[in-house]
């Protein structure tokens, strides 16, 4: 990448359970939602950003010359900052656990007080040269978070894209343009759940900020359904599209960003007819709606085109993957990186597909040779987070989980999810959805639908109760998530 910039430098207390600056002791707090993070440069700055081997992973020196303005990745409280490595310094703690590092910066720049609110977009200080650790005018930027307290570098995300920057065992370098300022932060994501109870469809949402809304019922504004045993859901244009298998027929219906839901609308009129599905998963990738469903022995796919609204025909994922499974049981499916990735849970085990953006389906993967031995599945969920695509299996009577790597392709092993969020049991159904990046996951036990998150830091949180704070269904029969 060039020189060789700064090694690690952070604030004196970064891996203390409280942040230090300035006069004042701010209490550590555990990670939250992602803040939707803009590189700190002006709009349409072209920046080289990099890394080398010992620099530490996840930290970006981004190569700037001295004086350029540096603004806030995301808004927070701001504090100014020194240290003999990394010179003059601010810290902006955005809240629910984050917090970003600005290093290197040119002396007596700042452009706030200790403890300032700043807003995204807002300059706080310039780039410099200053502290023992550097060898030319750069900034040294790291993003953080916190959940076991401990503050640590994380992959850095910029307009809703992760950066190319990961580990230091090479150097690496690329150009990263800046959105900042460009236009407004979208609002962020709340996530969409919807179940089935009684042969109702109810609907809530869990807001950015934890809280529950209570249950609606869908079919008061969609018409009634009967004999609903599949559901499934996908954000797509910012609108909630909801896909339900009832008695022989699949309906579908969309939800507006006013809160009302249009009449139910039969999918096999324009796609074809599939009576009596056993599967049934949807995702959305781009303006498009992508659902596949298990007919018989059958994996079958459609898309509904956001341009026209128009349905593609089902056409069969097993003759254009060129192999079938027999004995299919379970499917889910994820959008990663605006690809439809698949999951199979069938006779021989579980496999794994993806539908390029030409549309090509790749042949399938065998995820248990690559993530590890399962005995009986009985449910499986997924959903993509940046580049990544997570899963979840029911397996037995345990929970365990996986993820597939973007970068490279390898897989994650499996791990147990209640060995941190602690144990449910008698798990009926399960359901998961990307929110702000995290992976967020539902899981219907009894008469008890529960919900935990997947931080960046791969912590899970403790189970919370839904029906809590969202108002009691009993029980659960169908379950389905999605985030938007």
């Amino acid at each position: 990448m060039g020189r060789r910039l700064s090694i690690r430098a952070v604030l004196t207390s970064a891996l203390a359970s409280t942040l230090v600056v300035g006069a004042m002791v701010v209490p550590a707090e555990a990670a939250g939602p992602r803040p939707f993070f803009q590189a700190p440069f002006q709009c349409g700055s072209r920046v080289k950003f990099g890394t080398y081997p010992g620099h530490g992973d996840y930290e970006i020196d981004m190569i700037v010359g001295e004086g350029t303005p540096v603004l806030a990745a995301a808004a927070g409280r701001a504090y100014r900052g020194h240290s003999t490595t990394g010179g003059y310094q601010v810290s902006i703690l955005h809240g629910n656990g984050w917090r970003t590092l600005y290093l290197h910066l040119k002396a007596n720049t700042y452009q706030f007080n200790d403890g300032d609110w700043v807003a995204q977009g807002q300059r706080v200080a310039s780039s410099g040269n200053t502290g023992t650790k550097t060898s030319g005018p750069h900034l040294h930027f790291e993003q953080q978070n916190q959940f076991d307290g401990s503050w640590r570098a994380v992959h850095a995300w910029f307009n809703g894209r992760a950066s190319d920057i990961t580990d230091d065992a090479r150097a690496n370098s690329y150009y990263e343009t800046s959105q900042n300022g460009c236009a407004p932060a979208p609002p962020p994501q709340a996530l969409q759940v919807s179940a089935v109870h009684a042969d109702t469809v109810s609907h809530t949402v869990r807001t950015h900020d934890g809280a529950w809304d209570e249950w609606g019922a869908v079919e008061s504004q969609a018409g009634a359904l009967s004999d609903v045993h599949g559901m499934a859901s996908a954000v797509v244009n910012g609108e909630l599209h909801l896909v339900a298998a009832h008695g022989d027929g699949i309906s579908h219906t969309i939800r507006h960003a006013n809160a009302r839901w249009e009449p139910w609308r039969s999918v096999e009129t324009p796609a074809g007819n599939l009576p009596r599905l056993t599967g049934l998963t949807a995702v959305a990738t781009g303006v498009d709606l992508q659902v596949v469903a298990v007919h018989g022995d059958e994996i079958l796919h459609t898309a509904r085109y956001g341009r026209t609204a128009a349905w593609e025909p089902w056409r069969s994922v097993e003759t254009a993957t060129g192999g079938d499974l027999s004995g299919v049981t379970e499917v889910a499916a994820a959008s990663v990186s605006n690809e439809l990735q698949l999951v199979v849970v069938h006779g021989a085990g579980v496999s794994h597909t993806v539908r390029r953006i030409s549309g090509q389906w790749t042949g399938w993967g065998d995820v248990e040779r690559a993530a590890g031995a399962l005995g009986t599945v009985t449910a499986v969920t997924a959903a993509g987070t940046g580049a990544d695509l997570q899963i979840v299996v029911v397996d037995g009577d345990q929970l365990k989980h996986a993820a597939r790597h973007g970068s490279n392709g390898g897989w994650l092993a499996w791990g147990n999810v209640e060995s941190q969020a602690g144990s449910v049991g008698g798990i009926t159904g399960v359901a998961a959805a990307s929110v702000n990046n995290e992976f967020q996951l539902l899981v219907a036990n009894g008469d008890r639908l529960s919900h935990t998150v997947r931080h960046v830091n791969a912590r899970w949180e403790p189970w919370g109760n839904v029906e809590g704070e969202a108002g009691n269904l009993n029980p659960v029969t169908s379950l389905t998530a999605t985030g938007g």
